[in-house]
């Protein structure tokens, strides 16, 4: 009977619970954390600039969701999300709200991500017309869920944080 390995990551820690994401002998597997990191942008007040998201030691993933919020709203707002490289042929299913600065997406698709690597997303924000020049905030991610295979288990991914800034 064959086994699927299955892990949960939170704050980094990979933790086990009875025999999944066990060896035989309970001990803790050696497999790599999820990393999702949010990339950075600079751009002029008024301008849509575009914010990879990529997923690291996330191999066999079939997808991921995830809240991402604007540090400060007065700085940029979320304006949509694209489909990254490696979900081509996926589906994107999103909400935001400019007032919060928060969008939230969801990802999937059928066949699980390769390894290494993974260009999920794009993520699009307008700088607002009247941000100071050189002003800079946050790209958080609250809170994150990746899928992996049938029936779907999921995991909880650790963040890297990115930032907006407009051009001085």
């Amino acid at each position: 009977m064959a086994h699927r390995v299955v892990y949960q990551v939170a704050l980094g820690l990979i933790v086990c619970a009875g025999l999944i994401g066990c060896s035989s002998s309970g001990s803790l597997l050696s497999t790599p954390s999820a990393v999702l990191a949010v990339g950075s942008a600079t751009g002029a007040p008024g301008e849509v600039v575009r914010v990879p998201v990529t997923l690291t030691n996330a191999t066999g993933a079939t997808g991921l969701s995830l809240t991402i919020r604007v540090d400060d709203p007065e700085i940029a707002v979320p304006t949509d999300a694209v489909l990254g490289a490696a979900m081509a042929g996926g589906s994107i299913h999103g909400a935001r709200d400019e007032e919060s600065g928060r969008i939230t997406v969801t990802v999937d698709r059928t066949v699980g991500l390769p390894p290494g690597v993974a260009d999920v997303l794009t993520l699009l924000f307008r700088l607002v017309l009247d941000v100071e020049p050189g002003a800079c905030t946050r790209l958080l991610i609250e809170r994150n869920t990746v899928v992996h295979g049938e029936p779907a288990a999921t995991t909880t991914a650790s963040v890297q944080a990115g930032q907006l800034c407009a051009e001085e």
